[in-house]
């Protein structure tokens, strides 16, 4: 009886093993790597544009956890669409979880893959990619400079992946504070991110009061705003704002002397 309940209990076992197996995530079973995906895709989008004789997209952590963010949401809300399940489009998205990016041009990309190895996940969302013209054309485009990609795993051997392009000129590196009395002094830092020269670039303040008379280093004026010549220590630059432009929101953006692209960030002075 002993020996007959053991064979049972093994039979059983083995009976139930397959769909012990098939219940756990592919990736898992496979032991696949998802950031050896996003890499390999990367890899991909740069050897198709070096065949072209364009210049390589350079990598932003921030853009691949912003795609990661909507690829994911593709998967456990149950869509796909540029548009997300809170009805918020690409730049809307942006704007919320990454508007410390002042980008003066912005794309997405998304697409499904299928396989069982990094490789062929990565192949077969490119190629879903490079058969859209409008995601070929991100890819292959002379007006972005910088990429972010993002997968997750779906289902059985399905991916969710998203690529985010940006043409930036800087990123804030420090945080602002979010008490800040009128005529106090507010020390912003950011990164460059290599697309304007450093000799042109200008930390431009729009103030709330319009009418401020705003003098600059040289002795000239402008009305309502001032273009600030930053300091730079490598690729890092600061900018000192006196906060004397009246009480309300002030708006920070990047440019150069006389002009300025109307990409925000912003604080409020008390």
């Amino acid at each position: 009886m002993k020996t007959r309940s053991i064979i049972q209990i093994i039979s059983v076992l083995l009976l139930a093993a397959p769909a012990l197996l098939g219940s756990r995530p592919p990736n898992m079973m496979l032991h696949l790597d998802i950031a050896r995906i996003e890499l390999e895709v990367f890899r991909l989008v740069n050897w198709a544009r070096a065949e072209r004789g364009l210049d390589p997209y350079r990598y932003d952590d921030g853009l691949a956890d912003l795609a990661r963010r909507h690829s994911g949401n593709m998967r456990d809300f149950r869509f796909f669409s540029h548009t997300d399940h809170e009805a918020r489009t690409p730049d809307q998205r942006r704007l919320k979880y990454y508007p410390e990016l002042l980008t003066i041009r912005f794309a997405e990309n998304i697409a499904t893959g299928f396989g069982t190895t990094e490789s062929e996940i990565a192949a077969n969302l490119m190629e879903s990619w490079m058969n859209s013209p409008g995601h070929r054309a991100n890819i292959l485009s002379s007006d972005f400079t910088h990429i972010g990609i993002g997968i997750v795993h779906d289902a059985a051997t399905k991916y969710f992946g998203t690529q985010n392009f940006a043409f930036p000129l800087g990123k804030l590196m420090s945080p602002v504070k979010a008490d800040i009395r009128y005529g106090q002094r507010v020390e912003l830092e950011f990164e460059s991110m290599g697309n304007l020269p450093k000799d042109k670039l200008r930390v431009i303040v729009v103030y709330p009061d319009a009418n401020a008379k705003i003098v600059q280093g040289d002795g000239s004026y402008y009305m309502g705003k001032s273009f600030l010549r930053p300091k730079w220590r490598d690729d890092m630059f600061r900018a000192s704002i006196r906060c004397v432009g009246g009480r309300g929101t002030y708006k920070i953006a990047l440019g150069s002397d006389g002009e300025y692209y109307p990409i925000f960030i912003e604080f409020r002075v008390y």
